[in-house]
């Protein structure tokens, strides 16, 4: 074999090497946990952003509920947001909500429903990527 064949088969090696293609780092995924605990037990319609972002509704009647998904940022998953509706008659509620991102509180509420004075829903929702 020649000097310029041997030059030739050292740079194309070098070349290859240089010019490969990286793999974006993917985003992991994060784990998401709605919360709320009222003072008394009571029936209520929840609605929150599931791992694909897009909403998810139940009910229940008690006074402590939560909920962990874990949201995927490939979907398109931005933000989750919980939405709250005491539909119990008659009923005071006081008590907290909050959703967690990671083990970390990010956002919280105090709640202070009242079905007497129509004050019977709460929407809110913490950033979960950017």
């Amino acid at each position: 074999m020649s000097m310029k064949k041997i030059s030739f088969l050292i740079m194309l090696l070098v070349l290859s090497a240089c010019t490969k293609k990286s793999t974006p780092v993917p985003v992991p995924d994060a784990t998401v946990i709605y919360h709320f605990t009222g003072s008394t037990a009571a029936s209520y319609q929840l609605r929150y952003s599931g791992s694909d972002g897009n909403p998810v509704s139940t009910t229940f009647t008690g006074t402590t509920w939560s909920k962990t998904i874990t949201a995927n940022k490939a979907s398109g998953f931005t933000y989750a947001v919980f939405f709250i509706s005491l539909t119990s008659p008659a009923t005071v509620i006081t008590g907290s909500a909050d959703i967690s991102v990671n083990g970390k509180i990010s956002s919280q509420v105090p709640l202070t429903f009242n079905s007497g004075n129509g004050s019977t829903d709460l929407t809110f929702s913490a950033g979960v990527f950017k």
